[in-house]
């Protein structure tokens, strides 16, 4: 949900209009945006550890978009707490 352009203009598109949403609403978009990410997180991080000897630029890659998902689970934990 996160990755591909089309996942993240979607994402974009929801966070715009979630002011409009009642609290519960809110809750569960946020909720689902959370677990988007921790399944991300670990898919990623399954995949980084097949690739833990290989040379190239892909494992550095997947450290890159492993923190920065990482960063992004911890904005929407945050962004939950406050609803």
């Amino acid at each position: 949900v996160l990755g591909p352009p089309l996942g993240r203009l979607t994402l974009a598109l929801k966070l715009r209009f979630l002011h409009l949403l009642d609290a519960d609403a809110r809750r569960a978009q946020i909720d689902a945006a959370i677990e988007a990410c921790a399944g991300e997180i670990a898919r990623l991080t399954a995949l980084r550890a097949e690739l833990d000897a290989e040379d190239g630029l892909l494992p550095g890659w997947l450290d890159h978009d492993i923190a920065a998902t990482e960063d992004r689970l911890a904005w929407f934990r945050a962004r939950r707490a406050d609803i």
